[in-house]
């Protein structure tokens, strides 16, 4: 397959608006970054899943919080274990394995973001128990990246949003303004539902921008799916799939909003929309080195995971 060389950043998608043949191009490559479809149906993918968000959530804590790296490591992961068997890099310990490899998806996501990141800032927080040499962790790092064909620069619903906001914004008489921080969060917040890995990261995006929307333009809503749902790229792509997917997220969000939603709401609950559109917390500057700061919440959103006793599973025991 040829490659494609697009404009990335793990952050925005900064190709220009105008720019439809490149983001046609995104839209043709995200399959090539989802998960094997049967993951996200089989419980023991799920209970593993489960053991991998609450070691994200407990790992990636910093003074500097960043959200998206935790959820680039759980892309990281998805992909490869719904694919492969974890590398045996530790012979006799599958735990210890398994505790390295994600140790290490998360260390590749923080180098993604970060170009001072050094493993041993994660390495050093390990019980005494699973401690790891350097050596260990940079193999593991280097089966992880073949594994995943050196595709580090991952196509995440984040890329696709501002292509919903502003397909929004053109086509409806209304001219909406969807907060980018509501939908961001809705994104980030999604990463603990393993169903919703098998949906298309476009699909996650748009279900995200409808959902942002729906707070300020309650009246609008089905107007605005159905403008959704018209997409070129929503209908090539299987609109009945879509209309899952927004259930879906629809589903996950009325378990609690998003803090990123109440702080808006709050800020703006006696406001009309033309209002919020001038507030300090909507005007998210398209700065590449900004933190998305949220709190995860991946192990609440996925409270229905199995309380299976095999701690860890081995995912590769399933026969596909």
């Amino acid at each position: 397959m040829e490659e494609i060389f697009l404009p990335y950043d793990i952050y925005y998608n900064l190709i220009s608006r105008n720019d439809n043949d490149s983001f046609s191009k995104l839209f043709s490559a995200e399959k090539e970054f989802m998960p094997n479809p049967i993951y996200a149906r089989t419980t023991l993918y799920r209970a593993f899943r489960g053991v991998a968000i609450t070691f994200m959530e407990l790992n990636s804590v910093c003074e500097k919080f960043d959200a998206f790296i935790p959820y680039l490591a759980m892309t990281y992961v998805d992909r490869f274990v719904s694919a492969r068997d974890i590398p045996n890099v530790i012979p006799g310990s599958r735990s210890k394995n398994i505790f390295l490899f994600l140790t290490c998806c998360l260390s590749i996501a923080s180098k993604m973001r970060n170009d001072n990141f050094k493993i041993a800032k994660i390495l050093q927080l390990r019980k005494p128990m699973l401690k790891y040499e350097t050596k260990d962790a940079f193999q593991m790092e280097c089966a992880i990246c073949e594994g995943l064909q050196w595709k580090m620069r991952s196509l995440t619903p984040i890329c696709f949003v501002d292509y919903f906001i502003d397909f929004l914004r053109c086509r409806s008489p209304v001219h909406p303004f969807v907060p980018r921080r509501s939908v961001h969060h809705t994104i980030i917040k999604s990463q603990g539902v393993i169903k919703l890995t098998k949906y298309r990261p476009s699909h996650v995006a748009a279900s995200a921008v409808l959902t942002a929307s729906f707070r300020l333009y309650p009246e609008n809503y089905d107007e605005f799916k159905q403008l959704i749902l018209s997409s070129e790229h929503i209908c090539m792509n299987c609109m009945e799939e879509a209309s899952k997917c927004i259930e879906m997220v629809e589903q996950m969000c009325e378990t609690g909003p998003s803090e990123a939603m109440v702080t808006e709401k709050n800020s703006s609950s006696s406001a009309d929309p033309s209002s919020v559109m001038t507030s300090s917390v909507d005007e998210i500057p398209r700065d590449r080195d900004g933190l998305m700061d949220f709190k995860l919440d991946w192990t609440a959103v996925s409270s229905r995971i199995s309380q299976s006793r095999q701690v860890f599973p081995n995912p590769r025991k399933i026969k596909q």
